[in-house]
This record gives structure tokens, sequence and C-alpha cells, in this order.
């Protein structure tokens, strides 16, 4: 009867263990899915979230619903969503003005040209009027010097003839010179 109370004992020992094991394997499901619920899923749906995000599309909100390290990072993400996109906003109108006054400053630049070479069309003009100016002046000097010679002779001619010194010879001379 030892033999039968030993055999009980490792009966009852492999139904202990047979339980156990049982038992453990279903508790380990359950953690799994616990932790697959807990940890896992929201992990996932971060990174899903954090993929479109990267991608430039702010429309996505973290919804986490728990109160845990995954609902503080979710609230935490959505913050810096709408920072990221707030700065976004600003240096999208900052572009937008930059662009504006570039506009701005290339109708000035092109005005300031326009004016600019008005400017130097009108100093070419006068400065053409300056030369056009001198050359006359130039040119009537060159015509009073032998307007002048002449005027000069015939003077001569006429206070000869007024002394009765005017003769063929004395007109001759003059004309000569």
């Amino acid at each position: 009867t030892k033999e039968y109370m030993n055999k009980k004992l490792k009966d009852e020992i492999f139904n202990i263990i047979y339980h156990t094991l049982f038992l453990s394997f279903f508790i380990i499901i359950f953690l799994i899915f616990i932790l697959n619920r807990m940890v896992i899923f929201p992990l996932e749906y971060l990174l899903k979230i954090v993929k479109v995000i990267s991608k430039g599309d702010y429309s996505q909100d973290f919804i986490i619903n728990q109160k845990d390290e995954f609902g503080i990072l979710a609230s935490e993400f959505n913050e810096m969503k709408k920072n990221i996109n707030f700065r976004e906003l600003e240096r999208d109108k900052a572009i937008s003005e930059l662009e504006n006054y570039r506009q701005m400053l290339e109708i000035k630049v092109a005005k300031e040209i326009k004016k600019r070479r008005a400017k130097e069309e009108q100093l070419l003009e006068q400065a053409k009027l300056v030369q056009m100016g001198e050359m006359i002046t130039n040119i009537s000097h060159h015509w009073r010097q032998p307007v002048n010679l002449i005027g000069l002779n015939i003077q001569d001619i006429m206070d000869s003839y007024d002394y009765d010194e005017l003769d063929r010879d004395y007109l001759e001379d003059n004309i000569k010179q």
C-alpha cells in the first residue's frame, strides 16, 4: 500500500502540475492579451499617427483614453503637433510677406532703372546740344576771321578811295593779300 500511496501521490502531483500548467497557460494568454491591449495597440497607433504627421498631415489627433504614460505621450504629441503646425503657418506667412516685399522691391527697382535711363538719355541729349553749340561757336569763329579780313580790306579800299590813293596796282596788291 505503500506503492498505492506513492502512485496516488504521483497522480496528485501530476494533476497539480497539469492543472497549474493549464492555468498558467490561460494566465499567460490573458496577460498577453492585456499586454497587447494596453501596450502594443497604443504603440502601433502612435506609430501610425506619427508616420502620417511626419508626411505633413497635421489633421490627425492622437486619441488615447488611457491615463497612463501612453495617454500623457499622446497628449504631448498633440501639443507638439499644434506647435509645429503653428510654426509652419507662421513660416508660410513670413514667406508670403517676403515674396510680397520682393515683388514690391522689383517694381521699385524697375521704376528707378526707368528713371535713371530717362536721366541718362536727357544728359546725353544735353551733351549733344552742348557739342553742337561748341561746334557752331567754332564755325562762327572761323567765319568771322575771313569776314573781318574782308571788312578790313573793304575799309582800307574805301579809305584809299577817300584819299585818292586807289588805283589798279593798289587793288591788285590788296586782293593778293
